[in-house]
């Protein structure tokens, strides 16, 4: 196939993998600048899927996510503010698509959005999830769950259930509450 084809053919597929097996198959062609250009645009205006997040005994957060295609890294943005602007943000760079986050305290929203990095252009933000303690209901519920409480953790001043009633510190200390 004459490399005019296999170019017309990535056009027609104009995403960035088409783009990027053109490249890889054609370093040198008349049309590789423009491959990358096309590819540095797709990959600039792709937005990450939604991260999931999870509070965990220790009340560390993971944060997941799907991969986005030709991302090196992601930027990982925390922020107590439900808009969650890059500047005014806490962030960390990971080249997984998993991140554990300390956050200082889950009373109010903690906001999260993933942004990937590929050489040093950044993708369009995903959308931003949030993570807070749960109500209470007056002592009933586990404060990370939901589930029927068994006492408070005068260590994290939460409610917790069976499932939540060991704290591990960061640093490997473990205490058991109620």
């Amino acid at each position: 196939m004459k490399i005019e084809d296999e170019w017309k053919k990535a056009e027609e597929k104009a995403d960035f993998t088409a783009y990027t097996t053109y490249i890889n198959k054609y370093p040198k062609s008349k049309y590789s600048d423009q491959a990358e250009i096309k590819r540095k645009e797709i990959f600039e205006n792709t937005e990450p899927d939604v991260p999931t997040i999870k509070i965990n005994s220790n009340l560390s957060v993971d944060v997941k996510w799907n991969s986005v295609n030709g991302a090196d890294s992601y930027k990982v943005v925390r922020s107590n503010e439900k808009n969650c602007i890059l500047k005014n943000s806490n962030y960390q760079t990971v080249k997984d698509k998993t991140c554990t986050d300390w956050p200082n305290s889950l009373k109010n929203p903690v906001y999260y959005k993933i942004i990937a990095i590929r050489d040093s252009n950044d993708s369009k933000p995903s959308k931003i999830v949030f993570v807070s303690l749960k109500s209470s209901e007056g002592g009933k519920k586990c404060q990370i769950c939901g589930e029927k409480s068994i006492g408070s953790c005068h260590l994290r001043g939460i409610y917790v259930c069976s499932s939540h009633d060991t704290f591990t510190s960061k640093e490997g200390k473990s205490w058991r509450c109620p």
